[in-house]
């Protein structure tokens, strides 16, 4: 079955330094970097090699031996990595288990994932669609790994949530998931990496479920002092399954509260700019109401509204800025070109709208 997998599968404006524009991953919160997944590191292989481990030939035991290849041979290829305790454990009793190899150009081979159980099913339609992916198919691929979501093995919803972690809110909000929030819940701290705590939470912003604000309500206040991307997350979710009035709490209760971190009210901001893209339009009202409300009354956050907003190319905040920057309430000389960068890039915009 395998080798017939792999024979199915052969067959905007860009802003200032200052402004540190990037994409907006799922996650991407400013102190965030999404990590590579199983997938990028394949689509970035030249050459992949699927191997099964030879443990008891006396000759050249606890060797790999490839089954088959992409971009290669299985016969031209020879893995130097020994089959490890692990390999032996998970794939030693199972005849349809097997490792996945991928080399870069000019590169060694690196091993890339143990499979088996029902990991075996899941990544051999990875391996038959790994070509049109590289082909840019994005669609397939989150729609894939959506459906993967909640999955009883841990370890294929692991792989799915890091796969979904990668792409930019909007998308995430677009695929439409319908995941039960207790599938999501159940596993929030279960999961035992932390760097994918945000994506759950996001994707629990995202559920239909009525319940779901009071674990968000929660959440923002276990990790309104704590550094790290959760906040955001808990921000942005409990905006987007709150709404409006959300909003409003969310910048009374946080956004306006002098004692938290100024990084934590920075994720807050992050979270405004991320929904004034994607919220409805009540939600963009409320949410630019609230942000120049604190503004006017705290102008030191100015830099960070900049930043925020300026990064994804929302310029509501322009005018009191321009205002704020004229009445010299900043005297940083980096915030001071934050914001006027902002101001400038909004002023760039708003004539290209015009004609």
């Amino acid at each position: 079955m395998i080798k017939r997998m792999f024979i199915a599968a052969l067959s905007g404006a860009v802003l200032s330094v200052v402004m540190a524009a990037t994409t907006v991953y799922a996650c991407a919160f400013h102190n965030y970097i999404p990590q590579d997944t199983v997938v990028d590191k394949l689509l970035r292989s030249q050459e992949i090699a699927l191997a099964v481990p030879v443990i008891e030939d006396p000759n050249d035991p606890l060797r790999y031996d490839p089954i088959a290849a992409i971009g290669a041979t299985p016969e031209d290829i020879d893995i130097p990595q020994r089959v490890d305790a692990t390999a032996i454990q998970r794939l030693g009793k199972n005849p349809d288990a097997y490792a996945i190899f991928g080399r870069e150009k000019y590169g060694a081979w690196t091993r890339l994932a143990l499979v088996d159980g029902e990991l075996i099913t899941v990544f051999d339609q990875i391996i038959a669609r790994i070509e049109d992916w590289r082909g840019g198919d994005e669609s397939d691929r989150l729609v894939f790994f959506g459906a993967l979501l909640g999955h009883t093995d841990i370890r294929i919803h692991q792989l799915a949530l890091r796969e979904l972690d990668r792409v930019e809110y909007g998308t995430l909000k677009n695929l439409g998931l319908s995941i039960p929030a207790e599938a999501i819940t159940s596993g929030l701290y279960a999961v035992s990496d932390p760097t994918l705590l945000p994506i759950q939470v996001l994707l629990l912003g995202l559920s239909k479920d009525s319940n779901v604000q009071r674990p968000l309500q929660a959440g923002l206040k276990v990790y309104s002092a704590r550094p790290g991307p959760a906040f955001g997350a808990f921000a942005t979710a409990f905006v987007e399954h709150g709404g409006p009035s959300a909003a409003t709490d969310l910048s009374m209760r946080y956004l306006a509260d002098v004692t938290l971190p100024l990084e934590n009210r920075e994720l807050i901001v992050e979270a405004f700019a991320i929904h004034s893209l994607s919220g409805d339009e009540e939600t963009q009202n409320v949410i630019r109401g609230a942000v120049a409300t604190v503004l006017q009354n705290e102008p030191s956050i100015a830099p960070v509204v900049a930043r925020q907003f300026g990064g994804r190319e929302e310029w509501s905040q322009a005018k009191l800025l321009a205002d704020l920057l004229k009445a010299g309430h900043l005297t940083s000389p980096e915030d001071i070109i934050t914001v006027r960068e902002y101001v400038s890039l909004a002023g760039e915009a708003r004539a290209l709208k015009i004609q």
